[in-house]
């Protein structure tokens, strides 16, 4: 997957957190204060897909210190 990707966008901020699912209001309001609400959108689609229909392992997309499911939590 490549930099600038919906998931890694959101996957940035909590990298080395072992509990990202803690930091969820605090990168949503990040989000709305450097996004448009289009890209917003996007990131949100992107992910939505993801997570309805799992194609990796998100954890394995920037070497993340949470688990799998921590970070689908998080998402």
């Amino acid at each position: 997957m490549r930099w600038g990707h919906p998931i890694n966008l959101l996957l940035y901020p909590v990298i080395f957190e072992q509990h990202p699912e803690q930091h969820c209001e605090e990168v949503a309001a990040l989000f709305a204060k450097q996004e448009t609400a289009d890209r917003i959108k996007r990131i949100v689609e992107e992910t939505r897909l993801e997570l309805d229909d799992p194609t990796q392992q998100v954890r394995d997309i920037l070497e993340s210190h949470a688990s799998e499911e921590a970070l689908r939590r998080y998402l």
